[in-house]
């Protein structure tokens, strides 16, 4: 699966009428036609994100909206940064139309609202790491309920935790998923990761003490 610019300007680009709407009509809407169109190479788009959740729906997996949740969030975000800081760098001059930046910023604002608004996205990732770490904890929910006959398990909970606080536990490793040269990225990652499912444990730990 590959992504595309294709810009208005190219050979074999062309667009209908505008469509009659209810409402946005500041908003233009048209069918887009393309009739042998030639891309250039450097407008393709293949970032590994989406090489990982299209290969994921490819080999037949259903479930996969957390991976795409995470990468939609992310690129939205990531893309209003960088316009935003190319302005900043610019100063003056980035605030003026000539430098073509004020286009881009306009539209990639809606892009943090559709196809998902990223402040629920963020609230379905979290959600999705707190049920998976709390059906992991269910063993340790019941032996709450009678301390003194599950006291061995509890713990061996409590010093797999301190383990991973102080730092004890090694983070997954990301090797087999990685190109060699992301290893510097899958370390951070991995450790990310980690730092993650102790704050969602610890979080949960505490409403089972209570």
């Amino acid at each position: 699966m590959a992504a595309f610019i294709v810009e208005k300007g190219f050979e074999g680009v062309s667009s209908g009428p505008p469509e009659k709407k209810m409402g946005i009509k500041a908003s233009n809407t048209t069918e887009v036609f393309f009739y042998h169109v030639k891309v250039p190479a450097e407008n393709l788009i293949a970032e590994s994100m989406a090489y990982m959740v299209s290969g994921n729906m490819d080999r037949g997996y259903v479930d996969f909206q957390l991976e795409a949740a995470i990468s939609k969030v992310y690129a939205s975000e990531v893309a209003w940064y960088v316009v935003d800081e190319a302005i900043q760098i610019l100063d003056g001059m980035g605030f003026m139309r000539s430098a073509g930046l004020d286009r881009v910023l306009r539209d990639l604002r809606i892009f943090r609202r559709f196809e998902g608004t990223n402040d629920i996205l963020r609230l379905f990732i979290a959600l999705t790491g707190i049920q998976h770490a709390g059906s992991h904890l269910k063993g340790l929910q019941k032996a709450f309920k009678n301390p003194t006959a599950n006291l061995g398990f509890i713990l061996e909970e409590g010093f797999r935790r301190a383990k991973r606080v102080i730092g004890l536990t090694s983070p997954p490793s990301l090797s087999d998923h990685i190109h060699p040269k992301f290893s510097d990225s899958g370390a951070v990652v991995s450790s990310n990761i980690e730092k993650s499912l102790a704050i969602n444990i610890n979080v949960l730990m505490n409403f089972i003490i209570l």
